[in-house]
């Protein structure tokens, strides 16, 4: 019953939330992890952080013990934020890290990274990527593709193709998004042929590419124009010809 009025509610408020939890106190009643974590996740999802951090007090003070789910959710939240909020999702990643009984796990930490990627903060999710790495977590393709995001974003394309590589030594097989951030990346850097490189490896083998991976390798391939004049021609034939064969399938 408190859950669907929590979903019920088209504009969640602070006071509707008080009002709800309070409703539970008057009767005696204790809200249970469902009720809390709707409410937490409606708070978050609105960007009501100050509140879901109130909140989170209030429910450990009950003798409710917030789950990985509960936090794995929040950090969700955080990263899908507009803006992003990276400085929020540390600090769930921290609380996580301290809340008894609970251990974060891979997805936890990788979406901590997307946050901070997001947000364009590269340094702090390269540092937890390392720290992940330091545990020995058995890390993932998205994991990996995270990390090389968050170099992307800033046009660290040295740091994102050595993650390739390194993915590769792990025996982690890169799929069409980690190809596609990889060229972002050296699109940002204006590594135009490197670009290149990437595209024809993803047509030799098969993977799908879309209009977002081309542009990227477009804007690589405009920011080299007045240093490699010649071969910066040659390139554009082969990336207008590749073009309008994908816009053709798509």
């Amino acid at each position: 019953m408190a859950t669907s009025l929590v979903y019920s509610m088209a504009t969640p408020t602070p006071h509707a939330y008080d009002i709800l939890i309070s409703g539970f106190a008057r009767r005696d009643l204790l809200p249970s992890l469902t009720t809390y974590q709707t409410v937490l996740l409606s708070l978050a999802t609105t960007s009501q952080f100050d509140q879901t951090m109130s909140l989170l007090t209030h429910m450990r003070r009950r003798g409710i013990r917030p789950t990985i789910y509960t936090y794995n959710s929040l950090l969700n939240a955080c990263a899908q934020s507009k803006p992003p909020r990276w400085k929020e999702a540390l600090s769930f990643l921290s609380q996580c890290q301290r809340e008894p009984g609970i251990t974060p796990d891979l997805v936890s930490y990788t979406t901590a990274m997307r946050a901070c990627a997001r947000a364009r903060k590269s340094k702090k999710a390269l540092e937890i990527f390392r720290v992940i790495q330091d545990m020995g977590m058995e890390l993932d393709v998205y994991c990996y593709t995270t990390a090389m995001n968050a170099c992307a974003n800033d046009g660290n394309w040295k740091t994102a193709l050595a993650l390739m590589e390194e993915m590769a030594e792990r025996g982690i097989s890169p799929n069409e998004f980690t190809y596609s951030v990889a060229i972002t990346a050296c699109g940002n850097g204006g590594q135009w042929s490197k670009a290149l490189e990437l595209l024809d490896k993803m047509r030799s083998m098969n993977m799908k590419i879309n209009t977002i991976t081309y542009n990227s390798a477009i804007s690589a391939l405009a920011k080299a124009a007045r240093t490699e004049s010649k071969q910066q021609r040659r390139g554009m034939w082969q990336f207008w010809t590749m073009g309008c064969s994908i816009r053709s399938i798509q």
